[in-house]
């Protein structure tokens, strides 16, 4: 990003009095809109990177040592940190109900926001229906994944990861095409563990000859 550039056309916005029906949130307005929500406390997050000298591979690595710590012992401060300081979005600790639909506020977005970081366009082939284009990650190296019941999956093959709502029909014997014109065929998928409505889809591959 330009800084010089983008300098004064951003600002800070703060939840109106009003509410949108089309969504049934608050309408957000500038700081100085007469129609503010009065409130005694205020939070605002940046919605995009805010560590200025952190490569995007490093905040994706610090992201998911976070998230695996939280998950092995409880302990979610550092990803707590994560988001605030080095994503710049809110996080949200589950609470004692709805501990799904919190945990989802957690990690909605996130997975698009690793496959742009991350990933390349993937041609995907589904059972019927023509082939389409898809920001994913394609890997040949040997990966691991949480799978559904929450434990570690070791997968040697070649793997593509996927957002789930991007290939929601993803299956055994589909196949996808990667860089230089190679094609795999699906040989098993993985949902990840993630609550969040576009979590990963892990696909074990299997190169198709000739």
């Amino acid at each position: 990003m330009n800084r010089r550039a983008a300098q004064g056309h951003g600002g800070w916005l703060h939840e109106s009095r009003e509410v949108d029906e089309a969504t049934g949130k608050r309408r957000l307005v500038r700081i100085d809109d007469p129609a503010i929500r009065n409130t005694p406390f205020v939070s605002y997050a940046l919605n995009g990177a805010a560590a200025t000298f952190a490569s995007w591979s490093a905040l994706v690595e610090r992201y998911e040592t976070a998230r695996r710590k939280a998950e092995i012992d409880g302990d979610d401060l550092d990803f707590s940190g994560v988001h605030y300081t080095e994503i710049g979005i809110p996080y949200r600790r589950a609470g004692d109900k709805d501990d799904d639909a919190l945990m989802a506020s957690i990690f909605d977005g996130m997975t698009g926001i690793l496959a742009d970081v991350v990933g390349a366009s993937v041609s995907y082939q589904p059972r019927s229906g023509a082939p389409r284009e898809i920001q994913s990650v394609f890997r040949e190296a040997p990966i691991e994944v949480e799978g559904a019941d929450g434990h570690l999956v070791l997968i040697s093959a070649p793997s593509w990861r996927v957002a789930r709502d991007l290939a929601p029909e993803a299956r055994r014997g589909e196949h996808i095409t990667v860089s230089r014109g190679r094609v795999f065929k699906i040989m098993n998928v993985h949902p990840t563990g993630s609550p969040a409505r576009d979590a990963f889809l892990v696909c074990e591959l299997q190169l198709v000859d000739g």
